[in-house]
């Protein structure tokens, strides 16, 4: 019902966009969590903290409504349609084979996600310890929850943000009644929605072949299905990312057509999901506002208004629930010790790079990997290198996103308190996957624009520019 109501949030101001035929019916599916699980998460939010009584269904109705109103005020209305690029025909065997790679890679993680929620129904690692408890929580004792939080022991990270248990426990709510096939179920759709934006966003550029590869390649990755279906946060963190990146690489004559509000609200709900997608917002946020600069495109005053003012409900919860409610911010445990000391080893910094560098060449992780980052790796680099007119425009924001966050990540590693070999060990996959639908979408579009014209690219360009005027 959630899901259901997220497109039909996004659906109409997609249309108003201009997104006609399977684009807007993939945008539409693989967008209806975040126009779905955002808002309730932050409703519930929002009524604890003024301590009003616990959402029903006509409010949280009441609060899609508005939301969808607001998203098709803030979507400017395009007239003109897209020209049909050569790469959108393509040949048959292409299509045929595009689709069935799709279909049998979705069947396959359909079967993945069963057999791993028969051997792992409440989920695994931080989703037992962290997600589905605090979801119980709240749902059991909304009123009783912030001080509980403030019981949580250090090592437990009371102070991870609450998009994740909050969707669930919204859920319940509506539900009137606990289940454990809710968080299955919203773990099973954050995977599916990411293939679905893959094929939305080659199919927006006239690539829908390249895009259902791109969805099969992300679907059967061993590493996205286990961690995905795990119920834990990084398969949504990778998914706001994508969304986020998405969307504003279309202000950057992408191709794209997704409206800029859209990636407002993915910022804000990607800082409200985990620590580290704070992080990820705010590096996201300031390249696109540098590459919007460095290309003497200026951000005009109402853009930019609008990208903050739907990236602020998520990003205010985050601080008034770290401040509120969590008995520190996460700085306190981060930087317990001599922090400064342990920036200034150089070991700490080159040992974390390395593992990296060592997955993305393939030489590590190819149980849980195979090929994938160095396929891409070696796409991007083609891509890249060949001549200028098959690159697409905003091709370097994708690639500038990718190397700020594997930087960053090497950042909390160097300055993290554990044992570092321990932590990395335990986490690097994870964190790889928080990137691995923006380094799909980024190498495929790269790699689908080697087959346009430069007629056909510059007649997108005119079209985009066109429309947002």
């Amino acid at each position: 019902m959630v899901l259901a109501a997220g497109a039909g949030v996004i659906g109409p101001a997609l249309w108003r966009a201009g997104i006609r035929g399977w684009p807007l019916v993939c945008y539409t599916v693989g967008l209806a969590p975040a126009l779905g699980f955002g808002p309730l998460s932050l409703l519930f939010f929002y009524a604890r903290l003024g301590d009003l009584a616990r959402p029903g269904l006509w409010t949280v109705a009441m609060v899609l409504a508005s939301v969808l109103v607001l998203a098709v005020w803030c979507t400017p209305s395009r007239t003109v349609e897209r020209t049909s690029s050569p790469g959108a025909r393509g040949s048959r065997l292409l299509a045929v084979a595009a689709l069935l790679a799709l279909a049998t890679s979705g069947i396959g993680a359909l079967i993945v996600h069963d057999v791993q929620r028969r051997a792992w129904p409440e989920g695994t690692h931080d989703a037992v310890a962290v997600w589905n408890v605090r979801a119980l929580f709240f749902y059991r004792d909304a009123q009783a929850f912030p001080a509980r939080l403030r019981e949580v022991e250090p090592r437990s990270h009371p102070h991870y943000p609450l998009f994740l248990p909050l969707a669930v426990a919204g859920q319940y709510a509506l539900a009137e009644r606990e289940a454990m096939a809710v968080p299955q179920a919203t773990a099973l759709a954050f995977v599916l929605a990411t293939g679905f934006l893959l094929v939305a966003v080659l199919a927006d550029v006239g690539h829908w072949p390249l895009g259902a590869l791109a969805a099969a390649l992300f679907w059967t990755t061993p590493v996205a299905l286990l961690w995905g279906f795990s119920q834990g946060a990084d398969g949504a963190v990778g998914y706001f990312l994508f969304v986020a990146v998405a969307a504003l690489a279309a202000g950057l004559d992408d191709g794209l057509r997704l409206p800029r509000w859209l990636g407002g609200l993915a910022l804000g709900l990607l800082a409200w999901t985990k620590n580290e997608g704070l992080v990820l917002a705010g590096l996201t946020g300031a390249l696109y506002l540098l590459y919007r600069w460095a290309q003497r495109h200026r951000i005009s005053g109402r853009e930019l208004a609008t990208l903050i003012a739907w990236s602020v409900p998520g990003l205010a919860a985050l601080l008034l629930m770290k401040t509120w409610w969590a008995p520190e911010s996460g700085l306190t445990t981060y930087l317990k010790g001599d922090w400064r000391a342990r920036i200034l080893q150089w070991q700490r910094w080159s040992y974390p790079l390395t593992e990296f560098a060592a997955r993305f060449v393939g030489a590590r992780g190819v149980e849980g990997w195979s090929a994938n980052w160095p396929v891409l790796l070696a796409g991007g680099v083609i891509a890249g290198l060949w001549a200028r007119r098959g690159r697409a425009n905003g091709a370097g924001f994708w690639l500038g996103v990718l190397l700020l966050a594997t930087l960053s990540f090497v950042g909390f590693y160097a300055v993290a308190p554990y044992e570092q070999r321990w932590l990395v060990a335990g986490s690097i996959d994870r964190l790889m996957l928080q990137l691995y639908p923006v380094a799909i979408g980024g190498v495929f579009l790269a790699i689908a624009r080697l087959g346009d014209s430069p007629a056909a690219r510059s007649g997108d360009g005119a079209m985009t520019s066109e429309a947002s005027r």
